[in-house]
């Protein structure tokens, strides 16, 4: 969502002071874009101790996660080269009628170095540029690398000029949204530009020293190169004639300064210069690097959708841009034998052969056929599936940026079915350690993907995938929660607004909480799927929430567990004894004073209330029939009275016969024995 500067979303000029942390003051009517850090927008921010520091407040989309988990090790960091977080949290933003996260970072006292990315200046000289761009940002580089984290936001709007005199160079903020998600297409590696914005992960080093050349080149030339092009016209040109001929061009850049643009600007990461050759050049030391290798091109072209390509990476390019054309020509044999006849390399023939006979999911062949033969064509580019574009290590922060849409859930699915990230990683030449990770990662998620229940599926994959993705459930539409002990007092928040609870734990709150505390709450999770008893599966939220206070967010929370007592009444109805209701209800008011949600549960849920109310229940059922049964014998004998008269006539007269004969037969045998 595009946040609005300085207005409410009625249009309405908001004023005043938001406190952050009991830190923190924002000044509301203080907005700074000449700060704004897209997608984050700025404003004047003070100490609340009343301390002189230049500090400022991002505030950042809360549709996007920021990158909470680094902050902690970029506030340690012992650098002058970038704008520092002093720290995060989330406050109420009345400008956007919700609560956003906010991060505090130093203010510069300079302006921008370049205004905004379609801006024409004078271009620098190229000593300023060294002194106070090139060699700085490489030591903060190498700084940072040492300590596995990247910047991924270095472009020339994003720099500032430290002092007023505009003496020094500083990096601005680089933790208040995903990584490179508001990078143009020319300033990421070919790779990179590929990926959709928010599948384009950390990446490395590499990265940021690639974007620190097209920044230089910027600055030399006083514009950005290609910036009237589109992100896919970008990637055309880089692919058609390498990123240094796409980039420079006929630019007139001195010896000195092609030799570093050469160097950066590689489309090989393995030849690319490292933070060290940077060093070593801006103390003077001459490199020579290594020429581009020139891509081979085939003899002929290949002409696909009306267009002629000569190189596997182009058209592979080609085939992900028109996805469902590209089936044709694999399976009619055309490419194979344009590969044949175009390329002595067997090993690529091979890859691509293998590719078409891999073994595939029989309800999604021909996608996954394209797939796999993009990754054989072009083994660098990212993972490419329909609409689905990330790298390796992008490709979780994707499906939690798309995570409410179905097309691009579903090309995630069948992303893992078929395990493309290990057939990409076997079409690698090589693989660091946190790609190796991050497939790893990949392999132990995809077991929760088709089990069924709350608390698995897509959502949990997705929280299991990104630490920072904040809890996508309605019931948090207008809260920003990325961590379970933030979960409760933002419940707390909406209780006391006096937002009325539909439900407690949706699916998408079961899949966060489960991805963050699955051992403690897994039991009451499988009760949360009760569709025989409608109490169990309240009860079973109630459990989850109260486990998160006790072990998590050890704090009283009256106001919710108000809540959570009006929401539990259905359940009190279940107990058949007025007795029993009263005593429960007592106990859920007592409970409710003392904002803990287990005594609620407790009360509830207490077995020795259950096991009363079910004997006396169980007695006074048996005690019941047994009236019934006598009332309706008694209606029953007065119904058919006539038939019971008949019938007792009858046994009385047989009664009195047999009596009569008896007798009769006794007198005849005394008189017989006396006479």
């Amino acid at each position: 969502m595009a946040l609005n500067p300085s207005e409410s979303n009625g249009g309405d000029t908001v004023s005043g002071t938001v406190t952050l942390k009991d830190k923190f003051n924002i000044n509301l009517g203080a907005a700074l874009p000449s700060y704004d850090v897209a997608p984050a927008v700025a404003y004047r921010s003070t100490l609340v101790s009343g301390k002189k520091q230049s500090l400022m407040a991002l505030v950042c989309d809360p549709q996007l996660p920021l990158r909470a988990d680094k902050i902690p090790t970029l506030q340690m960091l012992d650098t002058r080269m970038l704008l520092k977080p002093h720290d995060w949290g989330v406050s109420d933003w009345p400008i956007e009628n919700r609560r956003c996260p906010i991060v505090i970072v130093d203010r510069p006292l300079g302006p921008r170095v370049m205004p905004s990315l379609d801006t024409h200046f004078s271009p620098m000289n190229e000593d300023l540029i060294t002194r106070l761009l090139i060699r700085p940002a490489a030591e903060f580089l190498e700084l940072i690398g040492n300590k596995n984290l990247t910047h991924r936001a270095i472009r020339p709007d994003n720099i500032f000029y430290r002092d007023v005199e505009q003496t020094r160079m500083i990096l601005g903020d680089c933790s208040s949204s995903p990584p490179a998600i508001a990078q143009p297409a020319v300033f990421e590696t070919i790779e990179s530009g590929m990926a959709l914005p928010a599948g384009r992960g950390d990446g490395s080093s590499t990265n940021d020293l690639y974007s620190l050349g097209v920044t230089i080149l910027s600055l030399l030339i006083g514009y950005v190169p290609m910036a009237k092009l589109t992100d896919e016209q970008v990637i055309e040109e880089k692919l058609t004639h390498g990123s240094y001929n796409a980039l420079v061009g006929r630019e007139r850049v001195s010896l000195t300064m092609m030799e570093v643009l050469r160097g950066l600007l590689n489309d090989d990461p393995k030849e690319r210069w490292a933070t060290s050759d940077l060093v070593f050049w801006s103390d003077g030391l001459r490199q020579n690097p290594k020429p581009r290798l020139i891509p081979n091109k085939a003899n002929r072209p290949f002409v696909f959708n009306g267009n002629a390509y000569q190189t596997p990476r182009e058209l592979a390019n080609a085939f992900v841009k028109n996805w469902d054309a590209a089936v044709t020509p694999i399976k009619d044999g055309s490419l194979n034998i344009w590969l044949r006849r175009g390329f002595s390399d067997e090993a690529l023939i091979e890859t691509v052969n293998d590719a078409m006979t891999d073994p595939v999911v029989a309800d999604r062949a021909d996608d996954a056929l394209v797939a796999k033969v993009c990754m054989a064509l072009d083994p660098d580019a990212p993972l490419r599936y329909r609409e689905l574009r990330a790298t390796v290590e992008g490709l979780g922060m994707l499906i939690g940026h798309y995570l409410e849409d179905d097309d691009m859930r579903d090309s995630f699915v069948q992303v893992m079915r078929e395990q493309l990230y290990a057939y990409w990683q076997r079409n690698q030449a090589r693989i660091s350690e946190a790609q190796q990770k991050f497939v790893a990662d990949y392999d132990r998620s995809r077991n929760n993907l088709d089990r069924i229940g709350l608390g698995l599926g897509v959502e949990r994959v997705a929280y299991d995938l990104n630490s920072n993705l904040p809890c996508r459930s309605p019931i948090l539409n207008n809260d920003y929660v990325i961590e379970a002990d933030q979960l409760l007092p933002a419940l707390e928040y909406l209780a006391t607004s006096g937002v009325e609870f539909s439900s407690l734990v949706d699916r998408n709150m079961a899949a966060f909480l489960a991805s963050k505390m699955e051992r403690h709450v897994q039991a009451d999770l499988r009760d949360l799927d009760n569709k025989v008893d409608l109490h169990i599966p309240l009860i079973a939220s109630v459990k989850i929430l109260s486990t998160l206070q006790e072990r998590v967010a050890k704090a009283d929370f009256v106001d919710l567990a108000g809540a959570v007592a009006t929401m539990l009444e259905p359940s009190v109805e279940r107990f058949h004894s007025r007795t029993v209701r009263k005593r429960v209800r007592d106990g859920l008011k007592k409970a409710t004073r003392t904002g803990r949600l287990s005594h609620l549960v407790g009360t509830v849920n207490d077995p020795r209330n259950v096991a009363a109310d079910a004997d006396a229940f169980k007695q006074a059922s048996a005690a019941y029939a047994q009236t019934v049964m006598e009332d309706q014998w008694v209606e029953y004998e007065k119904t058919n009275r006539e038939y019971f008269a008949r019938e007792k006539g009858a046994q009385m007269a047989a009664t009195v016969s047999g009596v009569i004969t008896c007798i009769a037969s006794v007198l005849i045998f005394v008189f017989m024995m006396l006479f």
